[in-house]
């Protein structure tokens, strides 16, 4: 992993650097083993905003995993 050196844009990016992660991997996530989770938007169970600031965010990814492995004598694959 490489640092990449940001452009100078703003005073808070002048000294700032990232990792290059591109050497990782090239592929994303496969689209069947994602979902998204539902937004609450800060509300509790009665509808009450309880949290501020909860508004509009990106979609958020949840990776399905099974977790239990109670699966016996199946072959799998790694997608």
């Amino acid at each position: 992993m490489a640092l990449i050196m940001r452009k100078p844009i703003t005073p808070g990016l002048r000294h700032s650097s990232i990792l290059d992660r591109s050497d990782l991997t090239t592929t994303r996530p496969v689209k069947s083993l994602s979902t998204i989770l539902a937004k609450h938007s800060g509300r509790n169970a009665t509808g009450v905003v309880t949290t501020r600031h909860q508004g509009g965010r990106r979609k958020r990814y949840l990776r399905e995993i099974d977790w239990k492995r109670d699966k016996r004598d199946i072959s799998a694959t790694v997608v």
